[in-house]
């Protein structure tokens, strides 16, 4: 087993690029990657924050700034779905275009109106 403390000695000596590139040759060498965990848990960080405002977890909160804290994330909980909301507003709108486009689809030997139209104005 290394000497923890002179390792600890040695790691200090480093600059800033050869910490940065003895990081990355970690990664490399041993199939991890420090920011797929740290991107992985952004949700896990705002649910383990809510629960200790709810009285889970550490309690790091008291009295008036709990109650802060949870009328804050509450009132802008909609707002987190937001997104969901505009993406599922405009499939909607999509698949009415598409349903009066396919309206327009010849069904058999018929041409389109708007095929028709046109074949009549040149004639």
């Amino acid at each position: 087993m290394a000497d923890i403390a002179k390792l600890v000695e040695e790691l200090s000596k480093l600059t800033v690029m050869e910490a940065a590139e003895l990081a990355k040759t970690l990664e490399t060498e041993w199939g991890v990657s420090a920011a797929a965990a740290v991107a992985g848990d952004a949700y896990g960080v705002v649910a383990r924050y809510i629960a200790s405002l709810a009285g889970f977890g550490p309690r790091d909160h008291r009295g008036l700034e709990r109650f802060a804290c949870l009328l804050f994330a509450a009132v802008s909980l909609p707002a987190q779905f937001l997104p969901l909301a505009l993406a599922h507003a405009s499939k909607r709108g999509e698949r009415a275009a598409v349903k009066q486009g396919a309206g327009m689809l010849p069904s058999g030997d018929a041409a389109p109106p708007i095929v028709a139209q046109v074949e009549g104005a040149c004639e």
